[in-house]
């Protein structure tokens, strides 16, 4: 598993690849496609993403889980895991806080 640049983020490259006929360009670079990584976002224990990717240009080719997502780049998936996970961490120590009263 990759630590990501944001905290509690991690990234995992799954072994399994995906390939593809001669001529499939991705649609954001235009490279061709011969194969896609497979990656998955986790946010601690809880799986934030599964997808396919463009080895070329980190572009989102398709998502698996969740699947009503817009194509974007795997950093702008990050950045909003990165918003979730200080979002659950300061509402937590809020709950905490309050608890110790």
């Amino acid at each position: 598993m990759l630590e990501t640049p944001f905290r509690g983020v991690k990234l995992r490259v799954l072994p399994g690849r995906v390939h593809y006929a001669r001529g499939v360009r991705c649609p954001a670079c235009q490279m061709p496609i011969s194969t896609s990584q497979i990656i998955t976002v986790w946010n601690g224990q809880k799986l934030i993403m599964l997808a396919e990717v463009c080895s070329n240009c980190e572009h989102i080719i398709s998502r698996i889980f969740p699947n009503k997502c817009g194509n974007r780049k795997l950093m702008d998936i990050l950045t909003k895991a990165k918003y979730l996970t200080e979002l659950h961490n300061s509402l937590y120590s809020d709950e905490k806080r309050g608890s110790n009263k």
